[in-house]
């Protein structure tokens, strides 16, 4: 939580929301947390069901800051609720949030929620892939989660960020053409997960503290 209060000083700026792309499962969120300490709201999208304070964010909301726009963009797959935001400033898109829904060479997961979701989150994740961020530019800077290695992902190297150019040339999950054998094929993809996975979601709706 710290780095991100150090990194705001060091560029004079002050933190007046903090969003989150979905409720997480591989960690516990620091959000409620970060914005207390900074005097902040904490925006999470719709559908999340969180029991803490929160502004609820609905895609295509479009949230104005100093010289920039936050647009909300809906990208289900890895969650239900999962929604990525796209910076704009005067030149047009600068930068996409994406969250797990497009990852540096994978996108994340669909099977953490329950396992009869499984399917149906998946052909969500296709849908988002094909169409979620097709309107955004090459240059667009892409900044994901987190970086491959962590089992929250369905492949992906180890760099932490990308443009959308360099996904769409090089990203295997933006290949394919057919829902149904994207279905059958990326599930088979995902690595095993630790156990605690399936309750943090839950842990993170209700709330937890970081120590």
């Amino acid at each position: 939580m710290q780095r991100y209060i150090d990194a705001s000083h060091a560029q004079g700026w002050r933190i007046t929301s903090v969003l989150e792309t979905h409720l997480h499962a591989d960690f516990v969120s620091g959000a409620h947390e970060l914005a207390a300490a900074v005097g902040a709201k904490v925006l999470l999208p719709a559908g999340a069901d969180s029991r803490l304070a929160h502004d609820a964010v609905t895609a295509p909301e479009t949230i104005a800051l100093d010289g920039i726009e936050v647009e909300a963009v809906a990208s289900p797959g890895h969650t239900p609720e999962h929604t990525s935001y796209v910076i704009r400033t005067g030149a047009g898109p600068a930068a996409l949030f994406s969250g797990g829904s497009l990852m540096v060479g994978g996108a994340a997961r669909t099977d953490l929620i329950a396992p009869e979701l499984t399917e149906q989150l998946t052909r969500a994740q296709f849908r988002t892939l094909k169409t979620a961020f097709s309107a955004l530019p090459d240059e667009t800077l892409l900044y994901p989660t987190h970086g491959g290695g962590s089992f929250c992902s369905a492949g992906g190297g180890g760099q932490r960020s990308s443009t959308l150019g360099e996904e769409r040339a090089t990203n295997p999950l933006l290949s394919f053409e057919d829902e149904d054998e994207f279905a059958t094929w990326f599930p088979t993809t995902f690595p095993s997960n630790p156990a605690y996975y399936f309750w943090m979601r839950a842990l993170n709706q209700a709330g937890a503290r970081l120590r």
